[in-house]
């Protein structure tokens, strides 16, 4: 009975309030079914429970290795973006902190601490704001992408969280608990699996906090609980234009990433067209990731990974042996032209280069001795 009586007062205190276990009985039942197929799936085709991907990146005891400063970064990096130094990192971890804090203060105390709530959104419009500033002066946007691709600047409206969560005690908001308690679980456990394992977390030339993708349901569900507040009393108009900000900042968010998927498009399309129209039938290069972008050209000409000059002249040795005389290397942009111990001899053949920059690489093409 006493530890039902201090469940209950730390429901209270997040702004929850104890039901029963039913509902989580019956959410843990409905998930249980994919997450056994998932595991079986895994022991039958991969020998591991975990799957590759996972088995692969876990490491405990490399994670608590790891200094304090970047275990907090990588929490950082997904719930609001890692930033372009460590200053940056402290700066928006910060915000995303304050704006919770101070978000559900405001709603607890809303005579003495009213105007929190309202410096809670103004954080979330901020940490947007700070990273269009950088992408607009950025000369690689895709970089910034990288740096900034946390949860709060991707989905400002989730700066309205610490609000709504404590607006959720009301009884009208009752059927809404389990769903944002499960969402706001799934962070946490996020969270906690990213710091010990070597992924990134949400980092990636990618859009937003994918990792957190299950989450975002429930944190819409705090943003609308936090602009309608308390269901009995009247609309408070101000609150709902600053939400409404939030949501256009989203939404402009969201277009920027049709604008960078677009001239991400189109930068490997110009790319692969100055491959197909290069001789040789054979791409040879050391980008780890260049292949994924050129899959259109897969059946047109064959691509392979190289790490060194000593792989290259091996490769050419058996390029020879099955009559091939030439292939086409791809380097970074402003590399030297290539020539081999081995007698391979490379020339710049072309630049292609991209609105985005991230698919600029150097066209060569090299002769192989005795060809």
């Amino acid at each position: 009975m006493k530890l039902r009586t201090q469940y209950e007062a730390l429901a209270l205190a997040c702004g929850l309030h104890y039901r029963r276990w039913n509902p989580v009985i019956w959410l843990i039942a409905g998930a249980a079914p994919l997450l056994i197929a998932l595991v079986a799936f895994n022991a039958a085709f991969y020998g591991d429970p975990l799957g590759v991907h996972i088995r692969a990146n876990l490491d405990p005891a490399d994670a608590m290795a790891r200094p304090l400063t970047e275990m907090a970064r990588r929490i950082v990096a997904v719930l609001v973006g890692q930033g372009a130094s460590p200053r940056e990192t402290a700066l928006l971890g910060a915000a995303v902190a304050l704006a919770w804090m101070l978000g559900w203060l405001g709603a607890r105390r809303a005579g003495r601490l009213r105007h929190a709530a309202w410096v809670a959104l103004a954080l979330g419009l901020t940490a947007w704001a700070w990273h269009l500033v950088a992408a607009l002066g950025g000369a690689a946007p895709l970089r910034q992408l990288v740096d900034y691709n946390g949860l709060l600047v991707r989905v400002p409206l989730a700066a309205a969280a610490g609000i709504g969560l404590w607006h959720l005690r009301a009884p009208d908001y009752a059927s809404l608990r389990l769903g944002v308690g499960s969402g706001l679980g799934f962070i946490a456990l996020t969270l906690a699996a990213g710091v010990f394992t070597h992924s990134q977390l949400g980092a990636g030339v990618h859009w937003g906090p994918r990792t957190l993708l299950p989450a975002l349901p429930a944190l819409v569900a705090l943003f609308i609980v936090a602009l309608r507040g308390d269901p009995n009393a009247p609309p408070r108009y101000a609150l709902r234009w600053a939400g409404a900000a939030l949501v256009t900042a989203g939404l402009f968010s969201s277009g920027q990433s049709a604008w960078l998927l677009y001239h991400q498009k189109a930068d490997a399309e110009r790319l692969q067209t100055a491959i197909l129209s290069a001789p040789p039938q054979i791409i040879v290069t050391s980008h780890p990731l260049l292949a994924l972008h050129l899959a259109p050209i897969w059946p047109y000409k064959p691509m392979l990974r190289l790490l060194d000059k000593p792989s290259l002249d091996r490769l050419a040795r058996r390029l020879r042996l099955d009559g091939i005389g030439d292939l086409l290397l791809l380097t970074p942009p402003g590399s030297p032209e290539v020539s081999t111990r081995g007698g391979l001899r490379c020339q710049i053949v072309a630049r292609p280069r991209g609105r985005l920059h991230y698919l600029d690489m150097d066209l060569q093409t090299c002769r192989l001795a005795g060809n």
